[in-house]
């Protein structure tokens, strides 16, 4: 208790700050939010005032893949000059989503807080290609034709000093659209004066996979004096260097007895969250760098309840909102002999080993069987939705061979071809997809989009899909082709040849933590209850069930009402958490 006592101080003591307006603030109702936190960089240029909003760029930790990016550039002699190196306009950022906002307030103040070391433009007279991939994304527009900034409202102070300067927001700033990475991808700006097409500057973004793994372990005693002492010697006793571990070098330490073991992340941007969990059945906590903590560096503070000696756990880290940077750590629970007197030893030695034995035994053999009947339930759960997931497969392929021969029977063999080629090129996905007990949502909205579009060919109808704004579909694992059924419904039953101007619209919402589809069509009525014992709707139900009982917090539900068109609605509980 003592120890965790104390691992909650070191997190959550709080500290006394002056108020400050941040450089950029998110509206909310229309009015700015002074405690909501938005990335930010405002040091991209140093020719054009622009401000990059959703992200960081050039993060300390990641200086050598920076170097790497930059070193590109040049040619060999080039390489040698150390001012073209830093005068570079590349840059590495780690998020996935961002937008450039431009300051276009046409007054003395126009470029403060971002320096300007060269010459000022009139941004009616600027262009600028956006290129992703050497692929233009948004082609050539003057600056001062885009839309104006939403969502968010930039500051500036009167004497350029944040802390004590009055604020004031921009009176005009413009901005582009948001733009999406993947790993690896690069985003190109370009400005040109609109009359020469002389260019001005040319500014390359690339997204780096950065896993946090940027951290120092290290091990300090605790002692009986109380938590006060306890404290003051944690915080302020030298550190014993013997401890101290690199996640750079190794991913595996050791806790040992009446130790708390800490890793401190000590290269965190402002506002960067990291998730960590000892056990991902009972879900994830965080921690987050921001102004308001005691301490610059954060912390994750691990003891004896969490890693008992003798034991072994895997502590799994990963940045908030992006799956794929996780990493596991190994941290090994030791017995420490240099803590226990040799009288102590001596005297309580035969005792001792038989009461650790007989409750050490006992409580293996518990231990295994409740792992054994967990891991037998894991692979009866997964061998029931691998069975599910192939009798989907030859039950779409069944309706396209019917669609096929249907095409065929008219004659029109040119089509049939045509869409045998697209049949086999989906099914290769789906049998791919279909494998995995998840995948990201992104990429279940590629898949139920290309069927939609392999339907569309045979029967024309329009469709919609609408995402909320909040919802970062590539950060959010699926289950694959549980939308398809519904929407073969859709289209089978409810679409029918009468239907003027058919449609499907499929909505995804976010409410509090929950995530929640809606799947429509405007077709007349069709006997819904018939459809719920067809081999379809069927399956979906049974995968619901079987992920269900696998995912005690995350519940799925799927409801089907007809409101002037059939209504689908999928409830996917605490999915967002």
């Amino acid at each position: 208790m003592k120890l965790k006592i104390i691992a909650l101080l070191l997190l959550y003591i709080p500290i006394l700050t002056i108020g400050q307006i941040p450089r950029v603030q998110k509206l909310i109702d229309g009015k700015p939010c002074d405690t909501c936190f938005v990335k930010h960089d405002m040091s991209f240029s140093n020719i054009l005032p622009y401000v990059s909003i959703g992200t960081y760029s050039n993060p300390q930790r990641l200086s050598d893949k920076l170097k790497e990016f930059k070193v590109n550039e040049f040619t060999k002699d080039e390489k040698a000059s150390y001012s073209k190196f830093f005068e570079s306009h590349r840059h590495i950022i780690t998020d996935s989503i961002f937008r450039l906002v431009f300051v276009t307030e046409n007054d003395d103040k126009r470029y403060w807080p971002i320096r300007h070391d060269y010459k000022n433009y009139d941004y009616k007279e600027v262009e600028i290609l956006i290129e992703k991939n050497n692929k233009i994304l948004n082609n050539w527009q003057i600056l001062d034709k885009l839309p104006p900034v939403y969502g968010y409202q930039l500051n500036r102070f009167t004497d350029g000093d944040s802390k004590n300067g009055i604020s004031e927001p921009w009176a005009s700033t413009h901005q582009t659209d948001d733009i999406h990475l993947y790993y690896d991808d690069i985003i190109t700006f370009t400005f040109r004066k609109s009359d020469t097409k002389e260019i001005i500057q040319t500014t390359h973004i690339k997204r780096i996979l950065d896993k946090p793994k940027k951290f120092v372990y290290y091990q300090t005693q605790t002692n009986s004096k109380g938590i006060k002492e306890s404290l003051q010697s944690f915080l302020n006793d030298p550190l014993n260097s013997d401890f101290i571990r690199n996640k750079d070098t190794t991913n595996s330490f050791e806790l040992r007895r009446n130790n708390l073991g800490v890793l401190v992340f000590n290269s965190l941007e402002e506002g960067e969250e990291i998730e960590f969990t000892l056990d991902k059945q009972t879900g994830w906590k965080s921690i987050q760098k921001n102004g308001k903590s005691a301490f610059e560096h954060k912390f994750i503070i691990l003891d004896n309840e969490d890693i008992p000696p003798g034991t072994n756990k895997t502590l799994y880290l990963r940045y908030k909102n992006q799956p794929e940077t996780e990493i596991p750590i190994t941290i090994r629970g030791v017995e420490d002999l240099t803590q226990t007197s040799i009288f102590k030893i001596i005297a309580g030695f035969m005792l001792a080993s038989l009461l650790f034995g007989s409750w050490f035994y006992f409580k293996n053999k518990l231990i295994k069987k409740k792992l054994a009947d967990l891991n037998k339930k894991n692979k009866a759960i997964e061998t029931q939705l691998s069975l599910l997931s192939g009798q989907l497969n030859p039950h779409f392929l069944f309706n396209s061979l019917n669609a096929i021969q249907g095409t065929i029977m008219n004659k029109d063999f040119e089509t049939a071809n045509a869409y045998i080629s697209d049949v086999a090129s989906f099914m290769r996905r789906v049998m791919d997809d279909g494998k995995k007990e998840f995948i990201s949502l992104s990429e279940e909205l590629k898949l139920e989009e290309d069927y939609l579009q392999l339907e569309n060919k045979r029967k024309p109808f329009t469709y919609t899909i609408q995402i909320s704004p909040s919802i970062t579909t590539n950060a959010i694992d699926f289950p694959p082709l549980l939308l398809q059924p519904i929407l073969e419904n859709a289209i089978r039953h409810g679409l029918k040849n009468e239907i003027v101007n058919p449609h499907i619209g499929i909505k995804i919402l976010e409410k509090n933590l929950d995530l929640i589809f809606q799947i429509t069509d405007n077709g007349k009525y069709w006997d819904v209850s018939k459809a719920q014992n067809g081999q379809g709707l069927s399956l979906t139900h049974k995968r619901i069930s079987i992920y269900n009982e696998k995912l005690d917090a995350m519940k799925i539900t799927m409801d089907i009402t007809y409101q002037e068109g059939t209504l689908t609605r999928f409830t996917f509980k605490n999915w967002l958490a």
